[in-house]
């Protein structure tokens, strides 16, 4: 590589970073300022996002920490891998987005509209997802540790190797929903809906299931040590082969 060419990209490179760093700039001003709905990558921190149509939008990869998105329409949206940490996502439409591998840690969705959405992979650890509505959704392996998920739908949602450890779940609905392997330990089930929900293999130790509707639900090789089934629905439930270690008011037939 001669001298001439290495001078030439000392000289060039730079100015290529600084027309990237000023195409970025442009492609976010004009997605705050509305004319764009288009801003992956972008740095969107705070962003002030109410009642914003966002439907089918690029937001692939940007950061929405902290952003205000209340009620606003996201439904077919792609913000895959994106960062909605402390976002504001209360009564959302996000209806057929792409969150896979989105953090949305500590972010509020309470009333979010979450259906049929790809949530694969994504982080609601800490989130406030009360009523919200995850039907038919994709979150395998998806976080929700510590979340308050009260009332909150997963019915028919595949949720195969998901963390709902320490989740606060009470009259949440989970019927017909794919929970195997997933980890549902000490977390808080009080008259929540299990009706059909497959739950093969699944690790439930210290969970509180008292008064829950568990009918036809499927435990085999399940994990429910230490757990509380006081006043449970359990007809038709297949329970072969769990662990019942130090569980209280579920009485099983003898094998």
């Amino acid at each position: 590589m001669n001298s001439r060419f290495l001078a030439a990209l000392v000289i060039l490179l730079p100015a290529m970073a600084t027309g990237a760093s000023a195409q970025s700039e442009a492609q976010r001003d004009a997605f705050l300022a509305g004319t764009s709905s288009d801003c992956p990558g972008c740095d969107l921190k705070g962003a002030v996002l109410t009642y914003r149509d966002l439907s089918n939008a690029n937001l692939e990869g940007a950061d929405l920490s902290g952003a205000r998105l209340h009620r606003a329409v996201l439904a077919g949206a792609n913000l895959k891998g994106a960062t909605l940490s402390g976002a504001n996502l209360n009564l959302a439409d996000l209806r057929k987005a792409d969150l896979s591998s989105a953090t949305l840690t500590g972010s509020l969705l309470y009333e979010a509209n979450l259906t049929t959405a790809n949530l694969a992979g994504a982080s609601f650890e800490k989130a406030k997802i009360q009523h919200a509505k995850f039907g038919a959704s994709n979150l395998s392996s998806t976080k929700f540790g510590g979340a308050d998920a009260t009332e909150a739908s997963f019915m028919g949602a595949n949720m195969q190797g998901a963390d709902l450890s320490d989740v606060y779940a009470p009259a949440a609905d989970l019927r017909q929903a794919r929970l195997q392997g997933a980890d549902l330990s000490k977390s808080t089930f009080f008259q929540a809906t299990f009706v059909g929900a497959d739950l093969s293999g699944a690790t439930a130790r210290n969970s509180d299931f008292r008064q829950s509707r568990l009918n036809r639900a499927k435990f085999t090789g399940a994990d429910l040590s230490a757990s509380k089934f006081a006043q449970a629905w359990i007809e038709k439930a297949d329970f072969e082969n769990v662990v019942v270690t130090g569980t209280t008011g579920l009485t099983l037939p003898k094998q």
